[in-house]
């Protein structure tokens, strides 16, 4: 079944429902639904690119991403079903993509306290240092993954793991998939250390007949150690990049990288410089220079609205400091409406009946 097919039905059951409110409240007033609402999240993405030698010189881009769907939270756990569309305004130095719906569709656990593990699709926004992660390949490439990920947030310890299944192994092209981890430890009141680790794997020994087997492997280690005092912070991180193609000889670069910032309630600042030591990939996802040493960026990300869980606006800025310089700007708007009540009435009913109960066998 094609994707459009999918999504077709999907938004015909949202439809059929929402037509039917009195069906639609039988089927979902119940004491272990928390919340119906339908959610639309909004990525704007703005990037200009004018990298001689980076592996995507000369783009400009100018796009917006919609996420509709509809959300039903329950005690253990959240479901999500719907679409994503990707439309562009102004696109330069690349062929422009057909526009078109894709489905998306994930389930959403709550295993422990500050934890969750989703399974489908999710937004491809891992919080990598550019240096691991190609960001302007967000829009352009892979604005939606679809795997698998865990995130943990607790006061001393950040925790995130993802596998993003690109494609499988068929006869029109091998598989391919990334995986990767985003850990931070607070393991004293001013130092903190971070580690990442970022893997990209092409390859599949399926259809042999039909494409040649080339099995091809990037992976990126950083470690990273921080001091931070009353919001400002200061980070020194290494780079380790390995390639290899069929499992033979790996080719390895280094690099390393400074910072320092501060960090408000809703806003921080930052500045990086990247020193690039044969720093070298095969891979795109990397963020790389073939043959500058340095890379400055001041980077600003500023939570711009927050009203309860409505709306939630973020903005992010980044300049980096080359010649000509490259400007990239992000704007992320995430709206949530919660459009009927029957999940709320339905548990302040079950709470009385039970406080009925408790009553009568008082009595």
């Amino acid at each position: 079944m094609s994707n459009p097919v999918k999504l077709k039905i999907i938004i015909f059951f949202i439809i059929y429902f929402l037509s039917y409110p009195h069906l639609f409240a039988e089927i979902f007033t119940s004491e272990h639904i928390n919340s119906i609402t339908i959610q639309l999240d909004q990525y704007i993405d703005l990037a200009n690119l004018e990298y001689d030698d980076h592996p995507y010189p000369g783009r400009t881009n100018l796009g917006h991403i919609f996420i509709p769907y509809l959300q039903v939270s329950t005690a253990p756990l959240q479901v999500n079903a719907g679409g994503w569309y990707k439309h562009i305004y102004v696109q330069y130095g690349k062929d422009k993509q057909p526009e078109k719906m894709y489905p998306y569709i994930n389930a959403v656990f709550f295993p422990w306290n500050d934890s969750e593990f989703i399974i489908g699709n999710f937004p491809n926004l891992m919080r990598y240092s550019n240096t691991i992660y190609n960001e302007f390949l967000f829009f352009e490439q892979r604005p939606v993954s679809s795997g698998l990920k865990f995130t943990l947030h607790k006061k001393t310890i950040d925790v995130s793991v993802f596998l993003d299944w690109i494609r499988l192994d068929t006869e029109e092209h091998p598989e391919e998939f990334t995986a990767g981890l985003l850990l931070k430890h607070n393991f004293s009141e001013y130092f903190y250390y971070k580690f990442f680790d970022h893997y990209h794997h092409k390859g599949g020994q399926l259809n042999k007949d039909t494409h040649p087997v080339r099995i091809e492997q990037d992976i990126v280690n950083s470690p990273v150690l921080g001091f931070i005092y009353k919001g400002f912070f200061i980070e020194a991180a290494y780079y380790l990049s390995t390639f290899s193609q069929n499992f033979e000889a790996s080719t390895y670069g280094h690099a390393g990288s400074g910072m320092f910032g501060y960090s408000g309630n809703s806003f921080e600042l930052s500045y990086q410089c990247f020193y690039n030591h044969n720093y070298f990939h095969q891979d795109s996802h990397i963020f790389y220079l073939k043959r500058k040493n340095f890379l400055n960026r001041i980077r600003f990300d500023y939570n711009l609205l927050r009203y309860k869980e409505i709306v939630d606006v973020m903005f992010t800025s980044n300049l980096y400091g080359m010649e000509p310089p490259g400007i990239d700007f992000r704007l992320f708007a995430k709206i949530s409406l919660n459009i009927i009540g029957f999940a709320n009435d339905s548990q302040d009913k079950f709470n009385n009946i039970e406080k009925d109960n408790s009553a009568g066998n008082e009595m």
